[in-house]
Parts: structure tokens; sequence; C-alpha cells
């Protein structure tokens, strides 16, 4: 088999993959060849494995139920790549740390000097893509994201906004709004995020529509929604880009949070036979408005 023609195929894998695969990994996916060809092919290539690139890594902590790592799933999902065997992420230099985080929690090196980390592994790649349904074109081919787990859920959501959403307060307002958008084919998606959110939070769920662009884009400006998330993003310690984050005041109260928070008030000191005059009293509020809650709520 020494003698033997290189392929195009195995060449497109020398090519993709022997700067970073270990040789038992390299072996694996050039069936026939023995480790000495490999490298004297990929020499005649102009491929050169250095220290730089010789990665130790355990991308098998990515197929655990764990927030944080459906977090860096959703990330990956929206902003990473797949190859059969291998898992890359490059962001802009002004997100040059949470490269590193990500390097970090998968226990590979950073590329030096660059908002690149990347690790391979024959075995756990493809089991990573089985979970999230995730092919060679995850852009135009949507990837699962349903989850039985209320919190994976929201910890994959969230990481998908840190992908391919951003975070921005209202105009002439205090309050902030969130908004997904990405291709056109994630329309279903992006639909399944705003029902599974209104469900947990018995509201009624935003609409995912195509933009004049043609992108698909949902959007929340309901602050009981974009506190409950942020919230979340606390509580889960999840590993966020906090310049996105760090704009949503968890602590602010809304008018219509306010609304639900009054209509709780005021039936459970209806349940304690308070007249209305007195609660009205109590809360700080008029009495038509109670009478407007007690009304409009059937209590």
């Amino acid at each position: 088999m020494a003698g033997k023609r290189w392929t195009i195929e195995e060449e497109r894998v020398l090519q993709r993959d022997y700067v970073y695969a270990s040789p038992d990994s390299l072996l694996l996916l050039i069936p026939g060849r023995t480790w000495d060809s490999i490298k004297i092919h990929a020499l005649s290539l102009n491929l050169k494995k250095t220290n730089q690139h010789r990665k130790q890594s355990d991308l098998s902590i990515l197929l655990d139920n764990t927030p944080q790592s459906y977090y860096w799933m959703g990330f990956l999902l929206a902003d990473g790549h797949f190859s059969e065997t291998r898992v890359s992420l490059g962001l802009s230099k002004k997100d040059y740390h949470h490269v590193k985080a990500f390097a970090n929690f998968i226990k590979a090196k950073q590329i030096r000097k660059s908002p690149t980390a990347a690790a391979m592994d024959v075995e756990i790649v493809p089991k990573i893509r089985a979970k999230f349904g995730i092919t060679n074109r995850k852009t135009y081919e949507p990837s699962k994201i349903d989850c039985h787990d209320d919190n994976l859920f929201i910890s994959l959501v969230i990481g998908i906004i840190d992908g391919d959403g951003n975070i921005s307060h209202q105009t002439r307002r205090e309050d902030c709004f969130i908004r997904i958008k990405c291709h056109k084919t994630w329309l279903d998606n992006l639909q399944k995020i705003s029902n599974r959110l209104a469900k947990i939070l018995s509201l009624k769920p935003n609409i995912a529509e195509i933009n004049k662009q043609g992108y698909a884009n949902i959007y929340f400006s309901n602050s009981i929604i974009v506190k409950f998330i942020k919230k979340k993003v606390i509580e889960l310690n999840l590993p966020v880009l906090k310049r996105k984050w760090n704009k949503i005041d968890e602590n602010w109260v809304g008018k219509a949070e306010l609304g639900k928070i009054r209509v709780v008030q005021v039936k459970k000191l209806l349940v304690q036979n308070y007249k209305q005059t007195i609660i009205a009293k109590m809360l700080g509020i008029s009495n038509s408005a109670v009478s407007m809650i007690v009304k409009r709520n059937n209590l």
C-alpha cells in the first residue's frame, strides 16, 4: 500500500486534519496507510506539525447534560464549525477571552495570538453531531434543539443568543430587548424557542418571521422574558459574553411585570377578606385600579 497513489479524498483529510490530529487519529482516518507514509506525503504537501498545534483536549464534555455544556453547544451551533472529526471556534479579536474560555472548557490550547480554538476526536465528534443533528451544512440544515430539561434548553438558547443574537436597550427606555437573527431555514427552531419560553412563563408566544433581508428573526421585548433569561444566566453560572448581558438590569420592573405582580397581590389580599378600598391603600394604587384588576381577572 505504501507505493499506491494518494487519492484526492486522502489528501483532503491530510489538508484538513494533519496539523491538529494525533498519529492514532490519522491512522483511523486514512486506513491502510502507515504513519511513515502519512508523514512523508504530508511533507510533500508542505504540512507540518508544530508544538502550537499539538492539542490535548476533552471534547466529551460537550456531551454532558450540564448547563455549561449546553451553553457552549448553543454557541457552537451559531458560531462554531464542525467537520466529521473536528470542532473549531473562531471569533473577532474583541471576543478573544471568550474563545479562551471555550478552549479552557474543552481543555484545549488556544491558537497563540489568535481568537481561534480547535480540537479533534474521531470518536467523540460524530457522537456530538448525532446528538444535536449537526450536518456539514448546519447553516442550511437546522440542528436539533429539543431538550426535555428546561434549564438545559434555556442554556442552549442563551448560547445561541450569544452567537446569533443581540441585546440592546429599547429606544429611550431602561429595559432591553433580545433578538435572534439567523438563516431562514432556522425559522421553525426560532419558533420552538419562543413557544418553549412562553410555556415556561405562561405567556403568549412571540412569532418568528422572515425579515425583509430574508433572515429568520425572533424578537423578545417583554421584560418578563428578558429578565427571566438574564436571571438564568446568573443562576446557572453560564460563561456568557458580558458585553451583551451586562446591559440587562434583572432587577428592573416594567409595566407588564408590575401588572402581573399586582394581580397576585390583589388576589392574595382578597382571599384574606380585605376590602378593595383597604387593598388600594395597602398597595398604594387607586380604588378604580383595584376594581379593574378584579374585573379583568375575574377575582
